[in-house]
């Protein structure tokens, strides 16, 4: 390095360090461009590839390639899955998206159990049916609706290459800390879990997964009857700053309700392992995995 170099180093290392940063930034870039030209010869190529449970599935974005390469990106739920669900068990998916929870789940359940997915995004949902269809899988019911707080109707904002980031919020929300603009606004109808359950039979509700990029309040607060009543026995679900941020909420909100409903909850680890049953948010970080149960005693 010559003198000038040296000189420039050492009176503005933060000149550096944004050198730094912006060159990692741009490996990342490339990295994420040339697996994308993957995911898109998986769907010209081989659209249909097997998870770790031999079951059928099409890639249609990074996160779903990944999933195909290395097995499910969210390793907490597939171990979660294989450590709670049992056969015979009905199951309610809220934002099931192209099916990977449904799927795994519906391994387990047997031909006595039953899955209920909903999935309010048409694009998304078709892709949902088609991943059930080459699998044969009756036991999985997909219902179109998004879910919330009360009937009725919501513009859902879409995003046609990241769907898991379809969110119900009034504004453009914010992805990797920049704005994130939809391709097109839909109106789509607002079922409650209550009404679902009344409406369809649902007695018990086994095992409750909620994926809703910030609008699980207003799934919990429509399944009051069912929590109250405590019908149903497990809800995993993830809450963040930022998804609650785009939904005009703070996470303890979320918490505070299952809390009043009287179910206690426990952090999720990587691996799937429950921890000890928590009493706040966990400040060290901007998400996590919840699993709640009815409180003892």
């Amino acid at each position: 390095m010559s003198p000038n170099h040296t000189t420039v180093s050492r009176r503005h290392p933060s000149m550096i360090s944004r050198a730094v940063r912006g060159i990692i930034r741009r490996c990342k870039e490339l990295r994420n461009t040339i697996e994308w030209s993957a995911v898109h010869a998986v769907r010209r190529e081989a659209p249909w590839s097997r998870n770790r449970w031999g079951q059928r599935y099409q890639a249609v974005s990074l996160s779903e390639y990944h999933y195909l390469r290395d097995g499910n990106p969210e390793t907490y739920e597939s171990a979660l899955i294989e450590r709670t669900i049992r056969p015979g068990m009905t199951i309610v998916d809220v934002g099931a998206n192209h099916g990977m929870f449904s799927l795994e789940a519906a391994h387990f359940i047997g031909g006595k159990g039953v899955i209920h997915a909903f999935e309010p995004t048409p694009s998304t949902r078709n892709l949902l049916l088609n991943n059930l269809a080459i699998n044969n899988l009756a036991a999985v019911k997909v219902f179109p609706s998004a879910v919330g707080e009360a009937l009725g109707t919501a513009r859902l904002r879409v995003h046609r290459e990241m769907s898991g980031l379809n969110t119900l919020a009034d504004q453009e929300i914010t992805w990797n800390r920049k704005p994130l603009s939809a391709d097109e606004i839909i109106e789509v109808a607002i079922t409650t879990l209550d009404a679902h359950a009344e409406a369809e039979g649902l007695d018990q509700i086994d095992f409750l997964k909620i994926d809703v990029e910030g609008f699980e309040l207003g799934v919990i607060r429509g399944a009051r009857g069912l929590l109250r009543e405590k019908r149903v026995a497990r809800i995993m679900l993830e809450v963040g700053d930022v998804t609650c941020d785009n939904a005009g909420i703070a996470p303890m909100e979320v918490l505070d309700e299952l809390w009043s409903l009287g179910y206690q909850l426990h952090e999720i680890s990587p691996n799937g392992e429950i921890a000890d049953c928590i009493q706040a948010f966990p400040s060290s970080t901007f998400s996590a995995n919840f699993f709640a149960v009815p409180a003892k005693g």
